[in-house]
């Protein structure tokens, strides 16, 4: 089902990839560990009657994917199969390897913060001569070392992120559960701005359903939220206040209510929108489902990225907002989107408007977004703190971060939930220790920290729409050790550049890099630990965490813990407890 046809060098090295198969369906899509297993980036095109061809770039190293028809319905078809945790069954692709064929392969790129130059090369295992080890990452062994000269490769195509996002602390806000209008949000900001930097918005416009990811006017907040005048009054507020704002975008997909897909249900091909969507037939028919929408809801059309209309209208919606004052978006669905197009409206956005921040929702590897947004939704590091209310971590997903460009990666959003999972407090069944030691945890990991509602006051839920549940405003029921430990955090992330910006390295129960994970029991064995290092320049600081229900000894330690402001000399953690040392 697949060949490797040849090699190409550009930003980094790739194999050109054919993948074959013979399948009935109205359109068939490449999902892989590449395209965050979500149908939009790599369409097959139709060579026969029911055979679908399609070539791609893909990067080295070992990859799974599958095959999405009608960009709803999995297929693997016949091939190597093999059990891939986010996704199910999928298809193996050998290891992706042009190492022999070019010695060296790696990237130079501009760190941005100390304006070092980086070069990283990978090799089947060996070791390569004044670079230091960053591990194995997808078969593949990486090296790093800093060298004189212009930067070139995989960085030259780096978006640099405005400052003010590099490390910044986001608070996202669920409009319905969170406030009654814009002029109630601004007279809750106080909360807000004592741990944030920033407020993300989920969908504000004019929408059928509560959580407003199926929009019907992209240019009309809603009449209950107060509408245009309200938001653009909580605007000047947020910003009085040292808030920036930051808008969620859904151009992925549209409401079948909105006025262009309507004019094609009433006029079919007639219709000057119908090559907006991906329509199979004279006109969308929900009965018969023959067009492509957002994974499986019917009420959420697809966009299609090859029309020069759609291209437009989104960049016009972008630039619309951001000229009214608000700082930047986050793009849903982005991993469904053409990385070309993503890259187009990045650019657009900061020319539109100055330290404008793009971000962009991507469930898998982070990769094939470095060269078209400022930063993603970093599901690894979600994964990984995740894995705490499991009593299983893996940092192997994490190690794969280590190759990221640090502007793109310091400006990515780390969390230990959102409005798409359940909350860690349920997670862990109730135990707010798991979510203080998450909180920590992310925190102390290169990224901007992002606090989604309730989190800080002890909110519970489960699944959608369940994780969505009422903030609590009444501080008698709040979980004010939880709040305590985030402002806490807060001010450190203020005040110490090297958890803003500085470099890291992740030990997860043994030595760097080699990723052996933790498990249930240990007692208090050493090897259980977690130890989260920053250091910028000679500044450092590191969180040493426990991520086991039992004590654990952390051995010697010189310097201020953070939590608890006292000296420390030696380190003895108790259950999911952690202390942020500063020398």
């Amino acid at each position: 089902m697949h060949s490797v046809l040849g090699w190409e060098l550009g930003d980094d090295v790739y194999a050109v990839v054919e993948f074959r198969v013979r399948v009935r369906a109205d359109s068939v899509y490449l999902v892989g560990s590449f395209t965050s297993w979500h149908p939009g980036t790599a369409p097959l095109s139709r060579v026969g009657e029911d055979e679908w061809v399609g070539r791609f770039r893909v990067r080295e190293g070992r990859h799974y994917y599958a095959f999405m028809l009608n960009a709803r319905e999995k297929y693997v078809g016949e091939c190597e199969r093999t059990s891939v945790d986010v996704f199910g069954e999928a298809c193996a692709l050998p290891l992706i390897n042009g190492v022999e064929r070019y010695a060296g392969t790696g990237w130079r790129f501009r760190d941005g913060f100390n304006s070092t130059l980086l070069e990283r090369v990978r090799t089947l295992g060996e070791a390569v001569e004044g670079h230091r080890d960053l591990g194995e990452v997808d078969g593949l062994r990486w090296w790093e070392r800093e060298v004189q000269g212009e930067g070139g490769g995989g960085g030259g195509c780096v978006l640099e992120p405005p400052g003010w996002a590099v490390g910044a602390v986001f608070y996202q806000v669920f409009p319905s559960s969170f406030m009654r209008d814009f002029r109630d949000l601004g007279d809750k900001l106080g909360h807000v701005a004592e741990i944030a930097d920033a407020v993300y918005l989920n969908p504000i416009w004019e929408s059928p359903s509560y959580h407003g990811y199926d929009i019907v006017n992209y240019f009309k907040v809603r009449e209950e939220y107060g509408g245009n005048a309200g938001f653009l009054e909580f605007l000047d507020r947020a910003h009085s206040m040292g808030l920036r704002v930051v808008l969620d975008g859904v151009f992925n997909h549209v409401s079948s209510a909105h006025p262009v897909f309507q004019d094609v249900v009433e006029r079919g091909r007639g219709s000057p929108f119908h090559d907006w969507f991906f329509i199979y037939g004279d006109r969308p028919d929900p009965f018969q489902f023959n067009y492509e929408s957002f994974l499986w809801a019917r009420r959420m059309p697809r966009l299609n990225y090859g029309n020069e209309a759609v291209r437009r209208f989104a960049l016009d919606v972008g630039e619309y907002w951001l000229r009214a004052g608000a700082d930047g978006w986050r793009l849903d669905v982005a991993h469904g989107i053409p990385p070309g197009f993503l890259r187009e409206f990045t650019e657009a956005m900061t020319r539109a408007r100055s330290g404008a921040y793009v971000l962009g929702e991507a469930w898998g590897e982070p990769d094939p977004w470095v060269c078209s947004l400022h930063g993603i939704t970093n599901f690894a590091v979600y994964r990984f703190v995740n894995g705490l209310a499991r009593g299983r971590l893996s940092d192997a997903e994490v190690r794969r971060l280590r190759l990221v460009p640090r502007s793109f990666l310091h400006s990515s959003w780390n969390f230990i939930d959102n409005h798409d999972t359940p909350r860690l407090l349920t997670e862990a069944r109730g135990d707010a220790r798991v979510v203080r030691l998450g909180l920590a945890m992310v925190f102390a990991m290169p990224g901007a920290p992002l606090i989604y509602y309730g989190d800080e006051v002890g909110l519970e839920g489960g699944g959608d729409p369940d994780n969505r549940r009422p903030m609590p405003w009444d501080e008698g029921k709040w979980d004010m050790e939880t709040l305590g430990l985030v402002r806490k955090l807060v001010e450190a992330r203020r005040s110490l550049p090297q958890l803003a910006r500085g470099d890291w390295e992740l030990i997860v129960g043994g030595e760097a890099g080699k990723g052996e994970g933790v498990g249930e029991g240990g007692g208090g064995r050493r090897g259980a630990l977690i130890r989260i290092r920053r250091r910028l320049g000679r500044r450092e600081a590191e969180l040493v965490a426990n991520p086991l229900d039992s004590p654990v000894e952390a051995g010697e330690g010189v310097g201020t813990d953070l939590i608890t402001g006292r000296d420390v000399r030696r380190i003895e953690l108790g259950p999911y407890g952690f202390a942020l040392v500063v020398p």
